[in-house]
């Protein structure tokens, strides 16, 4: 959940779309998302307004993200675990995020 200085912000977004595949045996997938920006959905009306401005999100002038990722299984205490590694882009500019 992303925090503010004043507040945790929790959102989603109503418009996603997209597609994920996933390998089940060899525990690997890709991710190929786009959100709608303005379907953004955050608790506060205000919030969103600040939010979908250009201050942060600027949807007006880039009405679109979206994330391009890979999961990468790794072995951990004997065990697999997936990490999902790929591209963020927001406002037309992309950024690695690794979740």
């Amino acid at each position: 959940m992303p925090r503010s200085a004043l507040t945790d912000i929790d959102d989603s977004f109503a418009g996603v779309s997209g597609r994920l595949q996933y390998d089940l045996d060899r525990q690997t997938c890709h991710v190929n998302l786009t959100m709608d920006v303005g379907s953004l959905k955050v608790g506060s009306a205000v919030m969103k307004q600040v939010m979908l401005s250009g201050i942060m999100l600027d949807s007006d002038a880039h009405p679109t993200m979206r994330y391009v990722g890979e999961c990468r299984p790794r072995i951990v205490g004997g065990e697999v675990h997936s990490q999902l590694a790929g591209t963020l882009t927001m406002r037309g500019e992309g950024a690695s995020c690794h979740v």
